[in-house]
């Protein structure tokens, strides 16, 4: 009936609810009959840099970094062109090191990952001679993060937090401020702000390139935060919400709060990719009931702008499971199935 589903939170329990019956996909989000199918170039297999799992993907100048969670290394560099790579934050429990990471981002300058047990932002310079010089910033120790982004000024940050879903936190004077509220839910209008932060746990965060705004999409539903950055505060431009989570809540206490996603929840916004004029979303549209083994490679892209306007919703030509944009060349890369994992590089 139920399935343990540990995702970044070893100390509660997110579970898969097995009764209940089948959902579809949500019409607002499926693409026309006569859309057009977004071509997707395969550049090169990841086995040819070693790489057997690749779970993230970003990119900093001609520098690719992808997450590689069954390797001694979290983070693998390397570029196009060549076959050697470059690993960097070695999985360890010990300081200074992280078991596993989550949030790999990256400006024009260097390219960021989280320790969410300790919340520890990575940061890498993307450094094209010689092996890169990691250092880290420790986010506020009196909460637990799990997603975060950053960029020059500040680093923006979502986790189980009970003063707001966003932390805003000044790398200048290293003040940290909470705003906003995680999105309500219809079926429990009660919830406290710790619960929903539970609820909404999988989360993608991306931060606008010129610093003035970031969106925030759900793994679990199809929800979109668009907020933008002002002076020391964040304010929401907008909160798409197209579908809700399937859940069974119980429990009142940190200790004995259990979430429990119903199998048929049809997966939502799993990665996303942000340029200074729109946010590119991967949609899964499927649920753990129909589609266990797959639920990740997703073939919907769609695109907002940063008023949270859709310009259109496109069916891709290959699976694919994450995304980033590349600044100077305007355009996505990824990680596409073949069905062996390779980047590509998107037909914008």
């Amino acid at each position: 009936m139920k399935n343990i589903f540990y995702l970044l939170l070893p100390f509660l329990f997110i579970v898969e609810w097995g009764c209940s019956s089948e959902e579809g996909q949500p019409d607002a989000l499926r693409p026309e009959e006569n859309s057009q199918v977004l071509k997707v170039e395969v550049i090169a297999p990841f086995e040819k840099w070693g790489i057997t799992h690749p779970t993230g993907i970003t990119k900093s100048q001609q520098i690719f970094a992808v997450t590689n969670r069954t390797a001694e290394n979290n983070i693998s560099l390397f570029e196009i062109g060549r076959d050697d790579r470059t690993d960097c934050i070695t999985r360890s429990r010990t300081n200074g090191q992280a078991f596993y990471t989550s949030a790999l981002n990256a400006t024009s300058q260097e390219i960021s990952t989280l320790n969410f047990h300790t919340g520890q932002l990575f940061i890498t310079p993307a450094n094209e001679n010689g092996m890169p010089e990691t250092y880290s910033i420790q986010l506020p120790s009196d909460a637990r993060h799990l997603i975060a982004a950053k960029n020059d000024r500040y680093v923006i940050a979502t986790g189980l937090y009970e003063k707001g879903r966003y932390l805003l936190y000044s790398l200048q004077d290293q003040k940290a401020e909470y705003f906003l509220s995680y999105p309500e839910h219809p079926d429990f209008p009660n919830l406290d702000e710790y619960s929903k932060s539970v609820l909404y746990a999988s989360s993608v965060l991306r931060i606008k390139p010129d610093g003035e705004a970031f969106a925030c999409s759900d793994m679990r539903s199809g929800i979109l935060d668009i907020c933008r950055i002002g002076e020391n505060r964040i304010e929401r431009i907008k909160l798409l919400t197209f579908y809700f989570p399937q859940v069974h809540i119980s429990g009142s206490t940190p200790k004995n709060l259990k979430v429990a996603y119903d199998k048929s929840t049809v997966h939502g916004f799993l990665d996303m990719a942000v340029s200074n004029d729109r946010i590119y979303v991967l949609y899964s549209g499927k649920s753990k009931k129909r589609d266990r083994y797959n639920l990740g490679h997703c073939q919907t892209l769609l695109t907002f702008d940063w008023m949270g306007n859709r310009i259109d919703t496109r069916s891709l030509e290959i699976p694919v499971s994450h995304i980033c944009y590349d600044q100077e060349e305007k355009t996505l890369y990824g990680i596409g199935y073949t069905p062996e994992a390779a980047i590509v590089k998107f037909s914008l």
